[in-house]
């Protein structure tokens, strides 16, 4: 196969929050750069954000924010925060509908306390990997001590679907907003985002493919949450975890395992971007396509 860009989602994709992406998929990336493909990060994580674990796999680059920042190497081709006025309006909402929420910035993440009850402790048992990422984030600085750094993007925690989508109709005309679905039934907290309305990772897998002088139809990316489904639709590869939501695998091309059965270590092999993992390992199943037919 041709040399390919490569993009990888980090929570749900890589690895779940808390924990480590498996050996298996370290060495997968690892061989996929040793036979000419380019890796890179593709995550709503800024890069000060980003796990030991995952940034010590090696990559050529990373998308970050959501797509509000995209570098190859230690160049940093594209920087878009979002306008001060624009913090301050979202804030101001967040402020009046009591919902917590974290300001993201390249260096730094500011967090408002978090208290959960019941239904956000069962949420985090079971919800999104987005929402555990937020729950998780222990790095976090308190929002009283933000200093006006540029955001990227403002992350909120609301106890339900109808919150967010108020939250979503006061926003939705000045920022983009997107929710997290949860994957437990009954209510439970969820996460939004918000960022600028021009930006989204498959807009920086584009900037990337400029750069190496490379189509969109040489790019393979794997995602599992909403803030994934532009990238999934640019690449000419779009691959969606197996417990992605159903709105985001009809984004995708190929369905591929989650993080537990590494998924995208067989996935790399069953595209032939790499012969085999250390050990002989040849990956069973092979790719689902997206009606979960086996792709012959």
């Amino acid at each position: 196969m041709n040399k390919m860009l490569l993009f990888f989602d980090i929570d749900g994709t890589l690895a779940m929050p808390r924990s480590q992406p498996s050996d298996t998929v370290v060495q997968a990336i690892r061989a996929a750069r040793l036979n000419g493909h380019k890796a890179f990060l593709s995550t709503g994580r800024s890069e000060a954000s980003v796990p030991d674990g995952v940034a010590g796999i090696g990559f050529d680059g990373g998308i970050y924010s959501a797509g509000g920042r995209v570098i190859v190497g230690s160049t940093v081709l594209y920087g878009r925060p979002m306008p001060e006025t624009l913090v301050h309006t979202v804030c101001e909402i967040l402020k009046q509908e009591c919902q917590p929420y974290s300001l993201e910035c390249a260096g730094k993440t500011y967090r408002q306390k978090i208290e959960l009850d019941d239904n956000g402790q069962a949420a985090w048992s079971g919800g999104s990997s987005e929402l555990k990422r937020m729950l998780s984030c222990s790095d976090a600085d308190a929002i009283d001590s933000y200093q006006g750094e540029p955001v990227y993007k403002i992350s909120f925690i609301a106890p339900g679907r109808d919150q967010v989508d108020r939250i979503s109709e006061r926003i939705g005309d000045v920022a983009k907003v997107i929710c997290f679905g949860n994957s437990i039934s009954g209510p439970g907290y969820m996460v939004g985002e918000i960022s600028d309305k021009c930006v989204n990772k498959g807009l920086a897998l584009r900037k990337i493919c400029a750069y190496y002088g490379m189509e969109t139809s040489q790019c393979v990316a794997f995602g599992d949450s909403m803030n994934d489904a532009e990238i999934l639709s640019a690449a000419g590869i779009g691959i969606a975890m197996a417990d992605s939501e159903e709105c985001v695998k009809s984004f995708a091309d190929e369905i591929c395992g989650t993080c537990a059965e590494d998924g995208v270590a067989k996935a790399l092999v069953q595209l032939g971007l790499i012969r085999e993992l250390v050990g002989g390992y040849i990956p069973d199943p092979p790719l689902r396509g997206r009606q979960g037919n086996s792709e012959g």
